[in-house]
């Protein structure tokens, strides 16, 4: 019995020793497969980052190549203005024929007929980076001009991304806007328009416009002849409100000037001579647009009146005006577009400068080709009376006009 005992004792503490064996075994194996698991854990991650690499590759691989071209936009870094250069043009030939040659000469009632190239104009403009653009415009002229430079300016501006900009250089100063559909040019253009190197301060916002500009004329009053000093003495300004849909479009503005003796007609009659006083000149201007409709109308005047010597007009000193009111009708017809339009202008003191009284204009534009028009026009001029000084003549003319613009 006692040795039965013994053996049940012992085998007893063998049967604990074995499950203590198998415990530390059981411990031990899940220690490993915790890092195991740790390891795998570890080369996922690294197996994602290699996938993530390989596909930003892949997509950096099949983006296009960057190819500098003439439409890419110049930049300073890559200094490609000259890639940015843009050539335009205009030529244009008149053939005219007019029952009077010179209605203000009374002793002068004879027809005329010419064929001339009245207009060759040639403009480079060049965007030199974002913020500055240069632009030169060529003009001639036949029996008027030689080759010569109409416009050169700078202009420093982005109106993208800013409102105000600012153009130095030789320019049409903005006094009136001389808008028309006619081969002749409208009365408010033959007082009021001026070439001259300005500096002048802009602003564009939500169809809101402004200009302030300042330039150093060619006529002097006798206070500023007197002080043998040469300076900026001229100013002016024009602000104006312009919307445009794909029916509708109007703009309307002012414009100042603080001496109309400036205009290139007026300084042209006063042959360098001064003046005795600035003569202020404002003018207005209105154009809308509703589908193939367009209606134009202008007015520009002197504030006041020039002396005696310097402009006259019936004895005393003349204070120009002139007005344009036209109406324009565009229209597709076998397949081409065609314009008709009517304009009535009058001036009014402006015999001095060799200007009708009044004028009544009919005009038709035919778009041959693409750029290619085709422009006819008849028009009908009076004299002043020969009681304001005038011949109290009139004339009839007709002009067909070939332009191509490129």
């Amino acid at each position: 019995m006692i040795i039965l005992i013994l053996l049940a004792t012992l085998s007893g503490t063998g049967l604990v020793q074995a499950d203590m064996d198998m415990a530390k075994q059981m411990q031990d194996m899940e220690q490993r497969l915790q890092y195991l698991e740790r390891q795998l854990q570890s080369q996922d991650t690294l197996i994602q980052r290699k996938q993530d690499q390989i596909i930003a590759l892949e997509k950096l691989l099949a983006a296009p190549p960057v190819v500098a071209n003439a439409t890419t936009e110049p930049s300073e870094a890559t200094n490609d203005w000259h890639k940015a250069i843009t050539i335009s043009g205009l030529v244009e030939v008149e053939a005219t024929r007019t029952s009077n040659a010179d209605i203000n000469d009374t002793n002068n009632n004879n027809a005329a007929s010419d064929l001339v190239l009245a207009t060759v104009e040639l403009g480079l403009n060049a965007q030199i980076t974002d913020w500055v653009n240069a632009n030169i415009v060529l003009l001639y002229e036949e029996d008027q001009t030689g080759l010569d430079v109409d416009a050169a300016t700078i202009t420093l501006g982005k109106l993208e991304h800013n409102p105000f900009y600012f153009t130095a250089g030789r320019t049409a100063l903005p006094f009136g806007r001389f808008e028309t559909h006619m081969v002749s040019d409208p009365f408010t253009l033959e007082i009021g328009e001026i070439f001259e190197t300005v500096a002048l301060a802009g602003f564009e916002y939500q169809g809101f416009y402004a200009s302030a500009y300042v330039f150093n004329g060619d006529i002097k009053t006798l206070a500023e002849t007197q002080s043998r000093t040469k300076r900026i003495d001229n100013a002016g300004f024009n602000l104006g409100y312009a919307w445009e849909t794909k029916i509708q479009g109007l703009d309307i503005g002012l414009s100042y000037l603080n001496d109309l003796a400036e205009s290139d007609s007026i300084s042209e009659h006063l042959n360098g001579h001064n003046t005795q006083d600035e003569i202020a000149a404002y003018g207005l201007h209105a154009t809308y647009r509703h589908g193939p409709f367009n209606i134009i109308g202008e007015y520009l005047a002197a504030a006041d009146r020039f002396a005696l010597a310097e402009l006259d007009f019936k004895s005393t000193g003349a204070q120009p005006k002139a007005w344009n009111l036209e109406a324009a009708y565009e229209l597709p017809l076998m397949s081409k577009d065609h314009t008709l339009a009517i304009a009535y202008q009058v001036t009014e003191e402006a015999l001095a400068l060799a200007l009708p009284e009044k004028r009544l204009l009919l005009g038709w534009s035919l778009l041959m080709l693409e750029n290619t028009r085709l422009n006819l026009e008849f028009a009908y001029e009076q004299a002043y009376e020969v009681a304001d000084g005038g011949s109290g003549q009139d004339a009839k003319s007709l002009a067909v006009q070939l332009a191509v613009e490129f």
